[in-house]
């Protein structure tokens, strides 16, 4: 038989730890994408919450998670960089303009 208790403050801890479990899981992957984009000599790296959101998701849906949420973790994983969030238009043909939005990592 198990006895294994959880106490209230133990399961009203749940939502955050998961949360931050998959901030972390986020940011490892995106570190992946940094080391890549040094190891090709460039300088930046743009983190496109866009690309995160496609297919579906399994129950139980993924916690909500900010921008803000992402830049601090960002923040914390790389310290000497500036990190913030941008919105740019981009030239993507000769008369078309994407609007390109992210949360770059700059480690000019």
């Amino acid at each position: 038989m198990n006895t294994t208790t959880f106490s209230r403050s133990y399961l009203q801890s749940l939502p955050e730890k998961r949360k931050q479990n998959h901030i972390q899981a986020i940011i490892q992957e995106f570190v992946q994408t940094v080391q890549n984009s040094a190891s090709l000599g460039k300088t930046s790296c743009i983190f496109s919450r866009d690309e995160k959101r496609g297919g579906c998701y399994s129950h139980p849906p993924p916690p909500d998670i900010s921008n803000d949420d992402i830049i601090k973790a960002l923040q914390e994983k790389f310290p000497d960089c500036s990190v913030r969030y941008e919105e740019n238009w981009v030239e993507t043909t000769p008369n078309t303009k994407t609007l390109t939005k992210g949360i770059l990592v700059d480690w000019s």
